[in-house]
């Protein structure tokens, strides 16, 4: 009899530990997951955005509403991206960061054509989800960095820099420098993308 308890002893323990052990695998499993789902997240992030603020153009003949508008939390701008440039011409971008529903942030895409219908579905693309904060600052000329850029300079910023804490993953930190120099006085020609005076 009291080997059959001793049985029953060792074999409800060995049977707690290997649940323990199985909860332990599979939470595991779980923080694994998403941690692979942020990573995807930041090189999603890494690679859109320096595309996106990299084919930014600055502000035309036509007025202010061309020229990048930039605050701490989005940043506007009109933009060629290359494999628009025969379909779209110039189209208006905008990320930006609002809360989400469980108090941290979300890092949003908007792309417009000149009527400002969205351009695809949805209508705002995820970037970057479960954020704690993202801040976007601008570099001048002498590269000093300000946490607003206004449409009315007539040039881009030297930097457009976003900065992103996930809540317990990897931080998205992303400058990138406008590669479009035109004059001030050039109007862009959308399909060939060069300067008309």
């Amino acid at each position: 009899m009291i080997e059959v308890l001793l049985a029953i002893a060792v074999g409800s323990m060995l049977l707690a530990l290997s649940t323990q052990l199985v909860v332990q695998i599979r939470d595991g499993w779980i923080r694994s997951n998403e941690l692979d789902g942020q990573l995807e997240q930041v090189r999603l992030a890494a690679t859109v955005l320096p595309r996106l603020l990299a084919s930014a153009v600055p502000r035309s003949k036509r007025g202010v509403a061309d020229g990048l508008q930039g605050s701490s939390s989005s940043v506007e701008f009109r933009a060629i991206p290359p494999q628009s440039a025969m379909e779209l011409g110039r189209v208006r971008v905008k990320l930006f960061s609002e809360s989400d529903d469980n108090g941290g942030f979300r890092l949003l895409l908007s792309i417009s054509n000149n009527h400002g219908q969205p351009i695809g579905k949805p209508a705002r693309w995820p970037i970057a989800e479960n954020l704690r904060d993202v801040k976007f600052s601008y570099a001048d000329a002498e590269g000093r960095f300000t946490p607003s850029w206004s449409p009315d300079e007539a040039r881009l910023p030297e930097l457009v820099r976003i900065v992103a804490h996930s809540r317990d993953g990897p931080t998205l930190n992303i400058s990138v420098r406008p590669r479009v120099r035109v004059p001030f006085d050039c109007v862009i020609d959308s399909v060939s993308l060069s300067c008309r005076g």
